[in-house]
């Protein structure tokens, strides 16, 4: 019992690391440059976008945006602590398999916190996406409730993480269905002295089996749970999990939400 406990727990604790982001408060000194040389591609889409029951426009940057954009994220210093919804959302590429978020808002650009960089040109931005390469990604495909691979070829199953601006591609073959889900417990989490809701899922043994297939196979990467055709966690798998159980602990998520989310799959349950 001590050690299921323990094994639990780890994997509770690694999703929490991982799927919330968590990062200590960064000043505006900490801006990281962007190398040109080692940027792949740049995609921006914009935030009012649908990403679950329609096509998804995500635009690609030119090669001589990018290193415009690169060249004035450089050389802009003026920065201001500013908290906006954003109107476009940047995803650069690395070629080393990394990624960058950014969020941008009028003018203002920010990438890892509230420390905004002013670009200084009210439309540079909505000229970035107007003049960028246009690619379409369909979405209209549902993808019921459970856990899937994430893949990196490219799919008609794109999904944005629920509140972040993460994009990732899912295959359809679902892995642990909603019928697998066993027991579903909300409960809390701690971390650094503070409670989060955790939403707990148990599985049936041969969701069990699957599930320690999946986690063996994504070792190093990452997976996806989806609950009413939305991405709501997608947390990086460090070692093989046995035990039939996974959890959705978001530090970014209210009671209110996890609870709702609780209720979705049950109603799902429900129609099985």
């Amino acid at each position: 019992m001590t050690t299921k406990l323990t094994i639990t727990l780890t994997f509770f604790l690694t999703i929490f690391l991982t799927a919330c982001g968590q990062t200590k408060n960064k000043s505006a000194n900490d801006k990281v440059s962007i190398d040109f040389d080692r940027i792949d591609r740049i995609e921006i889409s914009e935030r009012s976008t649908p990403n679950d029951t329609i096509d998804v426009v995500v635009k690609v940057l030119t090669s001589a945006q990018v290193k415009d954009f690169s060249n004035k994220w450089n050389q802009t210093d003026n920065s201001e602590l500013r908290k906006n919804l954003p109107t476009y959302n940047l995803t650069a590429y690395l070629k080393n398999g990394a990624t960058r978020h950014f969020r941008v808002n009028g003018k203002y650009i920010k990438e890892n916190n509230d420390y905004s960089l002013n670009f200084g040109d009210d439309i540079y931005f909505s000229n970035l996406y107007s003049n960028a390469d246009e690619i379409t990604v369909k979405s209209d495909s549902i993808l019921a409730t459970g856990w899937y691979y994430i893949t990196d070829q490219e799919t008609n199953f794109k999904r944005q993480l629920d509140k972040t601006s993460e994009y990732y591609f899912i295959d359809p073959n679902v892995i642990v269905s909603v019928k697998r889900f066993n027991k579903l417990e909300l409960t809390d989490s701690e971390y650094e002295g503070k409670k989060y809701p955790m939403l707990v899922i148990r599985f049936d043994t041969k969701g069990t089996d699957s599930w320690s297939i999946a986690t063996e196979k994504s070792i190093g990467g990452k997976l996806a749970l989806i609950v009413n055709n939305k991405l709501v966690i997608a947390p990086k798998v460090n070692s093989q999990i046995t035990t039939g159980v996974s959890a959705l602990n978001r530090a970014d998520y209210t009671r209110q939400e996890v609870e709702e989310i609780l209720k979705q799959i049950e109603k799902e349950q429900q129609r099985k």
